[in-house]
């Protein structure tokens, strides 16, 4: 799986170097303690959608790494089928420099 997952990445992103490994353990551990390792600039994780109960019940891969993770996290959900719609982001801003330059990169994506 994981080199699958890595041939469409690197086929996606050719310019990239893209690695694939696999590891065994808790999925929020596994993926936290790579990052410590890799040192990565961003950690991309699915989410199921799960409501707060059953996060708090069963874990919540996602919600673990975006907490303890040291860099940044991107949780992506499925693709909602909402035909005719456009493109909704809603990006949140505190007035900083930082926070300014990533509304603008943001505003330049197609």
């Amino acid at each position: 799986m994981a080199a699958r997952a890595q041939d469409r990445v690197q086929t996606n992103f050719p310019n990239r170097k893209v690695t694939a490994d696999s590891s065994c353990g808790s999925p929020a551990w596994e993926l936290v303690s790579k990052a410590d390792q890799w040192k990565p600039n961003l950690i991309v994780v699915g989410s199921h959608g799960r409501t707060a109960l059953e996060r708090f019940v069963l874990g919540g891969v996602s919600q673990r790494v975006l907490t303890e993770a040291l860099c940044s996290v991107r949780i992506a959900r499925g693709l909602v089928d909402e035909p005719n719609s456009p493109v909704r982001i809603i990006v949140g801003t505190d007035g900083s420099p930082a926070s300014d330059e990533a509304l603008r990169a943001v505003a330049a994506r197609k």
